[in-house]
């Protein structure tokens, strides 16, 4: 994609993951799709190594409603190895 997404085409989603480094407004993002387009917040810093993060986001995906991830999985691929040698999920 050669341009950023708009509001319009992000909430025409039903499921929507914000990720991005600290401090870069995921979520202001976040907040704002709640609040102006009746989105349901999960905010996920980092999963507990006890927890199975399959179990987790299938939990979270089966939620009924329109769901915007502040940060997902997808960050234990960065910081997995960063913090611990290794991602818990490759």
């Amino acid at each position: 994609m050669d341009r950023p997404l708009t509001i319009e085409e992000i909430t025409g989603h039903r499921t929507v993951v914000i990720e991005g480094g600290d401090g870069v407004g995921k979520s202001t993002l976040a907040k704002l799709l709640v609040a102006q387009h009746g989105f349901i917040s999960v905010h996920s810093p980092r999963t507990p190594d006890h927890q199975d993060l399959v179990s987790r986001y299938r939990e979270l995906l089966a939620r009924p409603g329109r769901l915007v991830l502040d940060r997902s999985f997808l960050s234990e691929l960065v910081y997995g190895p960063l913090y611990r040698g290794h991602s818990r999920l490759a």
